[in-house]
């Protein structure tokens, strides 16, 4: 392999690692601020969430650029956002738990969560928060089952306490930890890649060169 394209997988990695802990870290920030706020007896303070909503927002976020950067490894176009999702999610089954049964579980959780969370603000189900203690090192798969049984308030499209036998959940905080794992799994992906061509397209879809060129592409039509 070239120095030149070693260089250039480095620089990939490190961006990669940046955009996410950028995300991990803000979340963290708001994990940090709610055990402020259930320590704090001002009014006032029950007039301010826990952002929840917008963690699960800035989670997606990363998975939908890992997903891309995963799909573009995979030798593939990207077609749209959430085929691209389900790619990520059956290429790291074996690495994470997700709680989900399979791809069209994956493409509902999309679906459901993202699309809605994004353009309709708050998703289908809901979005929970749970302490950092309660969670511990639980994977998806097991928190799901034990939210099922829950009786705490989640907050989704259905209403409060809508949580029960079919539904899924995000733990933003137990969610936002494993963003880490599905990082460092597609960055093992680019180190192994000596591909010149996909490369530059995953340095293209960071520098925004792509949505730029289609942005040209609709402005001509």
């Amino acid at each position: 392999m070239s120095k030149d394209l070693k260089q250039t997988q480095r620089g990939l990695i490190d961006e990669v690692q940046k955009r996410t802990e950028l995300i991990v870290n803000d979340i963290r920030s708001f994990s940090y601020s709610k055990i402020k706020k259930a320590n704090d007896s001002r009014s006032y303070i029950n007039k301010i969430g826990g952002g929840n909503f917008l963690c699960a927002l800035g989670i997606f976020s990363v998975l939908n650029l890992l997903a891309k950067i995963n799909s573009i490894l995979n030798g593939k176009k990207i077609v749209n956002e959430k085929d691209c999702f389900v790619e990520l999610y059956n290429d790291t089954t074996s690495l994470i738990k997700w709680g989900l049964k399979n791809k069209e579980d994956a493409r509902d959780f999309w679906d459901n969560y993202r699309n809605n969370l994004s353009h309709v603000t708050v998703p289908k189900d809901g979005v929970a928060a749970y302490d950092e203690k309660e969670l511990k090192d639980e994977d998806f798969d097991v928190f799901i089952n034990k939210l099922k049984q829950d009786n705490r308030n989640i907050y989704g499209l259905n209403g409060i306490n809508s949580i029960r036998k079919e539904c899924l959940a995000i733990a933003v905080e137990l969610f936002n930890e494993k963003l880490l794992d599905i990082c460092d799994f597609v960055k093992d992906k680019i180190n192994k890649c000596d591909n010149k061509n996909i490369l530059v397209n995953i340095e293209n879809l960071l520098n925004g060169k792509r949505r730029q060129r289609n942005q040209m592409k609709n402005n001509e039509k």
